[in-house]
Parts: C-alpha cells; structure tokens; sequence
C-alpha cells in the first residue's frame, strides 16, 4: 500500500519545530528546530533531510539505515481547523 499526500497539504504549514523520532515516541533523534532536520516541498512531496551525526545514539540509527535495517518512512501531523480571521 503506497499513501498519496498532496503536495497541497503542506501550504501553510508550520515545520518549525518538527521532531524525528522512531516509531513515533520515544528519544528525539534530529529536529527542525536546531537545524538537525530540514523539510521541504518540492515538485516530489516533501523531501527532507537529517544529520544523524550529532549524538551517539543519532549515529547508532543511521549504521541501522545503512544496513537496511530501517527501510521506510512515516509521518504523523496535528491537523488543526482554525477560525476564520475577523475583518
């Protein structure tokens, strides 16, 4: 099963402070915030790029990338109706 995301759905997004983490909980391996983890949308979706050389344990995730033990990506997002602004 492939997921579409429309590139749409990033407009107007905030991905100032986006964390990446394994299986979603846990120890906070790279972030936007301190420029560890960059995110962009490009005419692909988003692309995104991490340096995992910060900490030991940052690298210990990246030796498991690069022996194809981690082969795949998710994400996960807040998804907030916000009201209408007044004029």
């Amino acid at each position: 099963v492939r997921e579409m995301v429309s590139k749409e759905a990033f407009k107007d997004t905030d991905m100032t402070d986006v964390i990446f983490q394994i299986y979603h909980e846990g120890r906070v391996y790279a972030r936007t915030r301190n420029k560890s983890l960059s995110l962009e949308v490009d005419e692909h979706g988003l692309k995104t790029t991490t340096d995992l050389g910060l900490t030991e344990s940052s690298r210990s995730v990246y030796e498991d990338i690069d022996k194809g033990l981690y082969d795949r990506m998710s994400f996960a997002f807040l998804y907030v109706v916000m009201p209408p602004l007044e004029s």
